[in-house]
């Protein structure tokens, strides 16, 4: 979910802070869509498992980084306007990135209605997935603006130090993620060499 240009993986996973100011993650939608069916391969069921294990790193991760962001006024100020500066680069090319993030509140919020229908649900959760998409595109153009690389850098870079220094766990919480990610990719490899391997594919879904 992340490709950050000229940052190592470590900047990548700190670099959840930040994005988490501009855009919103999709919790509604994963907590709304199954992670086990009897319909699941062996080879699916392992890769939900291992999401899950990342996405529990990156929370034990996002605990780090709340802690820290609360004892450094300086680093909230700088986020803001590193989430201004997004904005405004999004907003010159053109796309307007308030509006997506207004939606995709509404959305998440209609997804907690423990009432709604399965087919209700299940478009709402098309629609949430397909308006983040679109809005870390146009992120990740914003992301290649020379201002927006220079601040994104130096924050990135601070934040990291003063989560270091907040607890000693970061490094090893970092490099957890990132072999998390390497062992998701490599399913995603065997899962497409699986089915290009078959003419007619039983395995229903996907990654």
């Amino acid at each position: 979910m992340n490709r950050f240009p000229l940052l190592n993986s470590k900047l990548q996973a700190v670099l959840l802070v930040i994005a988490g100011a501009l855009l919103l993650q999709p919790a509604a939608a994963q907590q709304a869509a199954p992670n086990n069916s009897p319909g699941m391969s062996p080879l699916q069921k392992s890769f939900m498992q291992k999401r899950n294990e990342l996405q529990q790193l990156q929370s034990q991760l996002g605990e780090i980084q709340k802690k820290t962001m609360k004892k450094h006024p300086d680093l909230q100020k700088r986020q803001s306007d590193f989430r201004d500066l997004m904005i405004s680069k999004m907003k010159e090319k053109g796309h307007d990135p308030d509006k997506d993030i207004g939606h995709l509140k509404s959305l998440q919020a209609k997804l907690q209605n423990k009432d709604i229908k399965p087919d209700q649900r299940k478009a709402l959760i098309k629609d949430f997935r397909q308006t983040n998409m679109t809005l870390r595109m146009e992120q990740q153009k914003a992301l290649q603006d020379g201002d927006v690389q220079k601040a994104r850098q130096s924050l990135s870079n601070d934040i990291l130090s003063a989560m270091r220094d907040e607890d000693p766990r970061t490094d090893k919480l970092l490099e957890k993620v990132k072999e998390t990610r390497q062992s998701l990719m490599q399913m995603q490899r065997r899962a497409a060499a699986q089915a290009q391997g078959k003419q007619s594919p039983k395995t229903p879904g996907g990654f």
